[in-house]
């Protein structure tokens, strides 16, 4: 794995200034961008491994229609594994939350260290579990997004052998961007937030470079190939 190489591939096309802004622009854009900008990563993830183009296909918003429907599936995916979750999370949070203002709350109102103790203590947790689902999720959303099929992310015989042969280095991968998404926040913040999609747009693309990465050590170490389709589009 060469962890660093998901945020310099990026930087080696001519145009990775206009590549970037147009995800940032996915970005912006409610649910539509974030399936386009799916899209356009798993075409980049399937050129990288045809090596039908280097150093990766330039984002083009004339393949809007393309990038939507090639995005849709692996979207679709992430939420049936997420909503859940996000739903049970979500409503234990609140309960904890309302639990503890009604037992701290006194004549000066709930106390804050309190408070901040469950908000502290469900961000670790939600961090944790963000992980474990990631974990699962990143072949999932590799098998769905590549062979283009929804039904394809939920083979259960490829989650297990994905991660057999590759469980170290998903995990590394994801430390690995959560650190260095951390500092790129940062970054966009101290930009007075100008900078803030820009970086998000960069960790996605090293987000889905990683995935390519994993995908590939995977089929060295004697995985099974995803099937591509074969009348998908070449960008």
């Amino acid at each position: 794995m060469h962890y660093l190489d998901a945020f310099r591939v990026p930087f080696q096309s001519p145009k990775w200034v206009q590549n970037i802004l147009l995800m940032a622009v996915c970005i912006l854009i409610p649910v539509v961008g974030q399936i386009v900008l799916m899209g356009y990563m798993f075409v980049v993830i399937e050129a990288l491994h045809e090596g039908r183009k280097r150093p990766y296909p330039d984002l083009d918003f004339g393949r809007f229609v393309p990038y939507l429907t090639r995005g849709a599936w692996p979207f679709l995916v992430n939420l049936v594994v997420t909503l859940p979750f996000a739903l049970v999370f979500m409503i234990l949070y609140l309960v904890a939350l309302f639990a503890v203002m009604g037992t701290s709350a006194n004549s000066q109102g709930p106390n804050p260290l309190a408070m901040m103790s469950v908000v502290f203590g469900f961000v670790m947790v939600a961090m944790i579990f963000s992980c474990l689902i990631g974990l699962v999720l990143a072949p999932m959303m590799l098998r769905a997004g590549l062979a283009q099929d929804f039904k394809a992310g939920f083979s259960v015989e490829f989650v297990k052998d994905f991660l057999g042969r590759v469980w170290k280095e998903t995990i590394l991968a994801q430390l690995f961007l959560l650190a260095t998404g951390l500092c790129l926040i940062l970054v966009g913040y101290a930009l007075c937030c100008v900078g803030l999609y820009p970086a998000a747009a960069l960790l996605t693309f090293a987000q889905y470079h990683l995935w390519y990465q994993l995908y590939e050590l995977y089929l060295q170490r004697g995985g099974t190939p995803i099937p591509l389709k074969p009348n998908a589009e070449a960008p």
